[in-house]
């Protein structure tokens, strides 16, 4: 049996960020460290990057492990490293199948319909798993209750309790297997 919840992340397709966005995230980030950006290295990051996430986080590590090893300010010659670094990077990506191709980002509305079935999927399980164990609790007080009406030594009451408790679990299974079938038509 695989995870009760698969597929449940939905990918959130991010669009560039504006420079003030970018600017409170590179700050945000270096809180807590030793290194201070000027307005001059968050500007070279933002137009290096185009506010795109993942190229202005790539910009911003490449500088940042700059300053460690040269602290002080970025010199042309860095930004210019940088920068190269930055292309020869996009171009081995370009080289390589994007996700996008892949599976093609949706429109929103899609994604919120994919999203809401995720989580109506996640919130079945759920309840399945809630059910059996409310089946398991019920099965326990039966046999324990007609092993004190009965006078039923203990071992023959753990052992219906154990078959009770399978029938549950096993019930669940089947559901997930439907569920399983069903999707893969």
């Amino acid at each position: 049996m695989g995870s009760p919840l698969p597929n449940a992340l939905v990918p959130v397709h991010l669009g560039p960020f504006s420079p003030t966005e970018a600017y409170e995230l590179i700050d945000e980030y270096l809180k807590g460290t030793t290194i201070a950006f000027t307005d001059e290295d968050k500007d070279f990051a933002y137009e290096l990057s185009k506010g795109h996430p993942y190229w202005l986080q790539r910009a911003c590590f490449e500088m940042f492990n700059r300053y460690l090893e040269h602290p002080g300010v970025l010199s042309d010659a860095d930004r210019g490293a940088i920068a190269n670094e930055i292309r020869e990077i996009a171009a081995d990506r370009e080289e390589r199948p994007r996700p996008e191709s892949i599976h093609p980002p949706g429109e929103p509305a899609e994604l919120e319909k994919q999203l809401a079935e995720k989580e109506s999927e996640a919130e079945a399980v759920w309840g399945t798993w809630t059910a059996a164990f409310l089946v398991f609790l019920l099965g326990a007080g039966i046999s324990i209750g007609l092993g004190l009406l009965l006078d039923i030594p203990f071992l023959i009451q753990l052992s219906i309790c154990l078959l009770l408790a399978l029938i549950p679990f096993l019930l669940f299974r089947v559901v997930l297997k439907r569920r399983a079938s069903k999707d893969g038509e």
